[in-house]
Parts: structure tokens; sequence; C-alpha cells
């Protein structure tokens, strides 16, 4: 709403939201407004079947469309409730609790969420981890693995997939389903995955002329258009062969955004054939540098 109508229209939508809620709440109960769309709400509520009746009840008041000028909207919301007499000593401890709880609501798409000791642990536990995970860029912490590929035919390894791995000082091994989307999210990406590529070319390098390296990429890297550019720099600055690589990359990155996929083909195509050197045919779309692309099944 705030595109449409700024700051305003969406002031108008929550003073009829929070009147109400107002109309709803009893007499002890105290509201307030402590964020641009955030309405922390004390309430004395016994029983969890009262809690949730009223939870019930606000969820469907939001819901109903409010007027902004000749035209209705509706709107949704998330609520995170904290509660009191289990170790929340201060106003500012609880309305934090709360916060969390909300957040967590909003991430994984519920109306509600109670707070739980847990979560704050889980947030610890992030924030040390993003801390370092930062320290460890650039250091030798984070290393590929390799997994050998083998032609079934022959039993003669013809390649090794790169696997990404960082050693934590205090967790120890850590796989990359749980820093690589950190590092999306820190928008760290870029570096973590650079460092890593950088490291599996300078490998590769030393390894037969006949053996391939395969690298796997998020699909959110094809979406940049710079991204064939930056992976030719890297085979340059290594000294690998680009007919050595493999790039992996998942149906999710061709269906997400097609375009972006066939922007990064089509440049590996230009590249390799500014070098007038031979080249490689696409299945999918146009003639391919030997930088070749395997589309794959994205893994549970």
């Amino acid at each position: 709403m705030n595109e449409i109508y700024g700051h305003v229209g969406c002031d108008e939508a929550l003073l009829q939201l929070g009147s109400r809620i107002r109309n709803l709440a009893a007499p002890s109960d105290t509201f307030a407004r402590s964020a641009t769309t955030n309405l922390p709400c004390v309430c004395r509520v016994g029983t969890p079947t009262t809690r949730a009746g009223l939870l019930v009840l606000w969820l469907r008041l939001v819901k109903n469309p409010v007027q902004i000028g000749i035209e209705q909207h509706s709107i949704g919301a998330s609520v995170g409730i904290a509660q009191t007499g289990r170790g929340h000593t201060t106003v500012d401890e609880l309305l934090r609790c709360a916060h969390v709880a909300l957040s967590r609501a909003r991430s994984i798409h519920a109306e509600y969420c109670f707070f739980d000791p847990k979560m704050d642990a889980q947030i610890r536990e992030r924030s040390l981890l993003e801390k370092d995970l930062r320290a460890a860029i650039g250091g030798d912490a984070l290393r590929p693995y390799y997994q050998p590929i083998v032609d079934l035919k022959s039993r003669r390894i013809v390649g090794f997939e790169s696997l990404a791995r960082w050693h934590n000082p205090v967790s120890g091994l850590i796989l990359p389903n749980a820093f690589i989307p950190l590092a999306e999210e820190l928008d760290m990406l870029d570096l973590v995955s650079g460092q890593l590529f950088g490291d599996a070319c300078r490998d590769a390098k030393a390894w037969p002329s006949d053996i391939s390296l395969s690298f796997n990429f998020s699909p959110s890297q094809f979406s940049d258009r710079t991204f064939a550019d930056a992976i030719l720099t890297v085979l340059h600055e290594t000294g690998l062969p680009s007919h050595r690589l493999e790039v992996e990359i998942t149906e999710s990155a061709l269906v997400e955004d097609l375009e972006a996929t066939r922007h990064a083909m089509q440049t590996f195509a230009q590249r390799w054939r500014a070098h007038r050197d031979r080249r490689f045919w696409n299945r999918l779309f146009e003639p391919l540098s030997p930088v070749r692309i395997a589309v794959r099944q994205a893994q549970d």
C-alpha cells in the first residue's frame, strides 16, 4: 500500500484497524503503535482457549477490507505473542520476544506464533554463524571438497564435482545447506561462491587434462547479467581451459529466470567465438562454448 498511497494511505488503514481492535478490547487492555506497521497490544487473557479465541477475532477483523479513498483493500497480518511470567522481566524484553515470535510467524507464513525460548537460542546461533561466516571469507575455512564422476561404461573417473564445505572453529564441518542460504540472505553469495570456484579451478588445473570440474551455482546467480563474464574471468586467471568446466544449474533456475539463463549461455558462446576456438552445441538454446551447462533436478 505504501507504493500506491504512500504513508498517508497506510496511516489511514492502520487507524481503521486500530479502531476495530479498540472496540474489541477490554478496558484494561493497552494498544500502541511502535513501528511503521506494528501494533503492540497488552491484554489480560486467561486460558489458552480464550487466547486462541481472541486471536481468531483479531485476525478476522484485520482481514475485513479497509476503505482508502473510494477503494477498498484487503490486508493480511501476522501476530507474535509473548506471555508474561515466563522470564520476561521488563517491558522491553517482553516486546522483543513478541517481535521474535512475529518474525517467525512471517517467515513460516503463519497467521500467529507464540514465543518459545528455543527461538532466542536459534537467533543467537544464527548471529554467531553470520559473524563466523563473514570472518571465514578470504581464509582457508571455506574449501571445496571433491566427489568423483565415473563413466559407467569404462569405469574410469572422468571428472570431479566440487562440494562446498566450511570448517567452523566451533561447530566443525558445516554443509552448504546450512551456510549457502545464509550467504544469500546476507548478500554475500558472490563472495563465498567466487572464493570456492576460484579454489576449485586452481585445484582442477593440476589434474590430468582429461579430467573435468563440475561446479554448482545458485539459481540467483544466473539472474546476474555479469555471471558468465565472471566465470570466464576466473578461468582466465586460473588457467583452467574452459572445456574442462561443467556448470551445473538446477531446473528451478531455468524456470525462475529463463531469459537470464539464456543470456549467460549466449555470453559463453560469444566470448568463445571471439577466441576463434571450437564450438559446442547445446540442446536447449543457441550454440554454446565448451563451458558445458548441465541441467539437473533440484534435491530436497
